[in-house]
């Protein structure tokens, strides 16, 4: 997986440390208070945090020589039964971090979901990203509406997720999920936390759309460069390169979402809703932001 353009990872294997630093100071000081704050029931299932800078610069933590789960995905190396006892591990990791919780309500998951999507849109100069945001397309021979039109007609499903409010990773993706080599065990790195400054705490919907997007969406695949864009007068063209593995991640996703009491219809719906706000944090490589608003475009679509 390649760090973000902000980000720098140094691996000492023979101290068996990683060290990240990042010019997103901001960034890598919630993930460090994070490390520090949270319970230690979530420290155990997060590699140790050995030492970081008193600026928040940079951290030093336990190196894992794991793949992640983007990795093994992407890999087309992982069988039905692979993915799941990975979900099996995954499932039982999410209810450690709603071990407690108290309860939220439908416009606090407004302003995570859609109202922030809508902000960071506002701010792309980018003339192709705001077109699709704001005009819509011909995607794979469709005539589809703009992707702020199916934002705002598809948060209803946000009436029907859980709005209770734990622990919360933050960025509860495949990408940030370690797993053993023989699949036995995961951890997790890099988390976000909540949304207030500071706080390990957050709305548990959030995770579940991040773990949707990763199974219902082609994000992994994507962000990995493993996609193929074509433009021309009749719109755009989206498809993915190799193995589309997310038929084996949804099958082995559905017992947790039946935990969860979410159809699978819904969590494409919520997949799309957090797909739709990471377009703007890929402006350094502008096929993959338009790959990544067409693809939300698609899930909300459905």
């Amino acid at each position: 997986m390649k760090p973000r353009s902000f980000n720098t990872i140094e691996i000492d294997s023979t101290r068996g440390v990683v060290r990240k630093s990042s010019t997103n100071v901001q960034k890598l000081r919630d993930e460090i208070l994070f490390y520090l704050n949270a319970p230690e029931n979530i420290k155990r299932i997060m590699p140790v945090l050995y030492e970081y800078s008193k600026d928040f610069s940079w951290y030093e933590m336990e190196y894992l020589d794991w793949a992640n789960l983007t990795e093994l995905a992407n890999s087309g190396e992982l069988s039905s039964e692979d993915w799941a006892r990975i979900f099996f591990s995954i499932h039982e990791t999410y209810h450690s971090f709603n071990e407690t919780s108290t309860e939220t309500d439908f416009s606090y998951l407004y302003k995570v979901f859609v109202s922030k999507a809508l902000q960071r849109a506002q701010g792309i100069e980018n003339k192709e990203l705001r077109n699709i945001f704001f005009n819509g397309v011909i995607l794979n021979g469709v005539a589809r509406k703009s992707l702020a039109n199916l934002l705002v007609s598809q948060m209803g499903v946000l009436f029907k997720v859980t709005k209770k409010v734990s622990v919360l990773h933050g960025d509860f993706c495949f990408s940030n999920i370690m797993i053993s080599k023989d699949l036995s065990k995961i951890k997790l790195i890099d988390p976000r936390g909540g949304f207030e400054e500071p706080s390990i705490y957050g709305p548990q919907a959030y995770d579940i759309a991040k773990l949707a997007q990763s199974c219902y969406s082609w994000y992994d695949k994507i962000v990995e460069d493993n996609y193929d864009l074509q433009r021309s007068d009749n719109g755009y063209g989206l498809s993915v390169l190799g193995e589309d593995w997310t038929i084996d991640a949804r099958i082995a996703f559905d017992p947790m979402l039946e935990t969860l009491g979410l159809t699978e219809y819904n969590a494409k719906i919520l997949a799309g809703l957090m797909l739709a706000g990471t377009p703007p944090l890929h402006l350094d490589d502008p096929d993959r932001a338009v790959a990544l608003a067409l693809n939300a475009v698609l899930l909300l679509s459905s």
